[in-house]
């Protein structure tokens, strides 16, 4: 769940693959806020077998270092003015528009159809936990205090971790995204069609 903060607010969990339907998304408040993405063992497994390479880092030692909670591992913390757009741009955007999709498309390169497997595979099976900031309080911060309380190790997350593990994830988390911007500039950067 999380420490209580002063005009923090923790929404209910959802279940990705079901807020693929409007009706369901609405659930979720138009407020800015934070979130929390869930994912299960098999999933984080995979992400590792991944993220670990060369760093001499064992799955089991970083698993420890993980948030836990109802069998699930937090993965990545994002923030956004509207919470309920900013998840739908994690379960239904396009790989650029989503740190988190990103992310995965990266350490996955071998996807045929990133847009399209990373839901598949990854985000569908996952879960998220809106968390609602009033609007006098910088939404910003709250997302770095909720990636680094209680000093966890967010995969997923590029920057803003600083746990210890997270110097070695975030270099395979960089090299893997440079890697697919190469491979793939259209799909993986942000205006990579504007002409400069």
């Amino acid at each position: 769940m999380g420490k209580k903060m002063l005009g923090v607010t923790y929404g209910d969990w959802y279940d990705a693959q079901s807020l693929q339907n409007p009706q369901e998304r609405n659930k979720i408040k138009e407020k800015q806020g934070c979130y929390k993405w869930w994912a299960k063992e098999k999933e984080v497994d995979l992400l590792l077998d991944r993220l670990l390479k060369n760093t001499g880092l064992k799955k089991n030692t970083v698993k420890e270092c993980l948030e836990f909670e109802d069998g699930y591992y937090c993965v990545y913390v994002g923030e956004g003015k509207n919470v309920r757009e900013r998840i739908k741009k994690h379960i239904s955007g396009k790989v650029r528009t989503s740190t988190e999709r990103k992310a995965i498309a990266s350490l996955m390169s071998f996807f045929a159809d990133p847009e399209k497997d990373v839901n598949e595979h990854f985000i569908n099976k996952f879960m998220v936990q809106p968390i609602y900031v009033k609007n006098n309080i910088d939404r910003k911060n709250i997302e770095t205090v909720l990636i680094n309380e209680a000093n966890y190790l967010r995969i997923l997350n590029y920057e803003k971790n600083y746990h210890n593990l997270a110097e070695k994830t975030r270099l395979n988390l960089f090299d893997a995204k440079r890697e697919a911007e190469k491979k793939n500039p259209t799909r993986f950067k942000k205006n990579s069609s504007k002409k400069k």
